[in-house]
């Protein structure tokens, strides 16, 4: 399982992000804390995580703060580079807010999104 890090402001919950993943996934389970996404043998979820600030280096968290203040912090765990990247698209598609790969890059999630469309074979990881 290869996870990303969605980063949005306040204003956008997590029953938005879910609502954006079933428009795109009818099939999609959503409980309180969790949306999944299972497209034959890929899988994703995608779920609030609290602890991502414990977790992140002084500096980055500040950059990411100044950006985005008191932001919610999201997981999205994926078995499928191309299902993350269609879940990607529906849910990040905008500039306020923040996707962090497993590298610590963090990008504009418009910006992120563009990438994908761009060079569809492009790969994070």
């Amino acid at each position: 399982m290869q996870s990303l890090i969605v980063i949005a402001p306040q204003t956008l919950t997590f029953g938005g992000l879910a609502a954006a993943v079933k428009a795109r996934y009818p099939s999609a389970r959503r409980s309180e804390e969790r949306c999944i996404v299972e497209e034959g043998a890929a899988h994703a979820y995608l779920e609030r995580d609290p602890f991502i600030p414990d977790e992140l280096e002084p500096d980055v968290l500040a950059r990411i703060s100044h950006e985005i203040p008191n932001p919610h912090f999201f997981t999205l765990d994926f078995t499928d580079l191309d299902l993350c990247k269609a879940i990607v698209v529906a849910i990040a598609d905008r500039d306020d807010v923040l996707v962090c790969d497993d590298h610590g890059n963090i990008r504009r999630g418009s910006k992120f999104v563009e990438q994908i469309r761009m060079s569809p074979s492009w790969d994070w990881r």
